[in-house]
């Protein structure tokens, strides 16, 4: 699969300002956008922050110069308040189950006046074709499609999507509503509340879940031009990623301030 994450990971560096010198990344992954601005830019302290236990792992062995941190659900991040100056949680907020939470444990680790960047899917012209809602709007079908593109068995269907004993649903937190979920501006904003002050808003992108679906398609059938399709993938992301279509697209970028005038919370 073609590499999807470049342009969100150019638009959060350029709202990362020369001085910062300590970034935390909620929802890290496996580390990729760490090793990314890393290699662009030197910090003091780079830190991540993740809920999968095999991503965690990941990360950890991928040799990325950061303190990588694995929480449940839910959970407070042992780490001191204001630690950084630069938060990104970048298509990590829809997978939570409680973003107040999320975005509050965000506000005690940034400094007074700290930065974060968010990108979620946006309600925008093809959130019904998000790949990760088929496994609740069409359960078989998702089944059949995965088993078949992830070359999966039915027990390592079962554990991963219908185990109730873990926290996850796939990739997402399970809980009352445990959509993928999509945002509007206005939601974002709502959720963020008074304690932030919105700096900038981006829109990008239309075509996003359309082309993982084909991508994925296209690289099962006919595994031997997989390279060819994810450069293909690549030219028309980039292409895709460059129009502006607004609040018709399928990702939001926002960039807030934290409102924290003092060290701590309330004080």
């Amino acid at each position: 699969m073609a590499d999807i994450h470049i342009y969100p990971y150019e638009l959060a560096m350029r709202m990362c300002s020369a001085d910062t010198r300590t970034i935390l990344d909620y929802g890290c992954g496996s580390g990729s956008f760490l090793a990314w601005i890393a290699h662009k830019r030197e910090f003091l302290k780079v830190c991540g922050i993740e809920v999968n236990p095999e991503l965690m792992a990941a990360a950890k062995a991928s040799g990325v110069p950061a303190h990588f941190v694995r929480i449940e659900p839910g959970q407070e991040v042992p780490l001191e308040d204001n630690s950084f100056d630069y938060v990104t949680i970048l298509d990590v907020l829809e997978h939570t189950g409680d973003e107040g939470f999320v975005l509050g444990e965000i506000y005690r680790l940034l400094r007074p006046s700290g930065v974060l960047v968010i990108t979620v899917p946006h309600k925008g012209l093809t959130a019904w074709a998000d790949r990760s809602n088929l496994k609740f709007n069409f359960p078989r079908l998702h089944r059949t499609l995965y088993k078949f593109l992830k070359n999966c068995s039915a027990e390592e269907y079962s554990k991963r999507f219908l185990d109730t004993s873990t926290s996850l649903i796939g990739n997402i937190t399970r809980s009352e509503s445990p959509f993928h979920k999509h945002y509007t501006k206005g939601e974002i904003c709502r959720i963020l509340g008074e304690e932030w002050r919105v700096e900038a808003i981006h829109y990008y992108g239309v075509l996003l879940p359309l082309l993982e679906i084909s991508a994925l398609v296209l690289e099962r059938l006919i595994p031997r031009y997989r390279q060819a399709i994810a450069r293909i993938i690549e030219r028309i992301l980039h292409l895709d990623y460059s129009l502006r279509a607004g609040p018709l697209s399928y990702h939001i970028l926002i960039k807030a301030t934290s409102l924290k005038t003092s060290p701590r919370r309330g004080s």
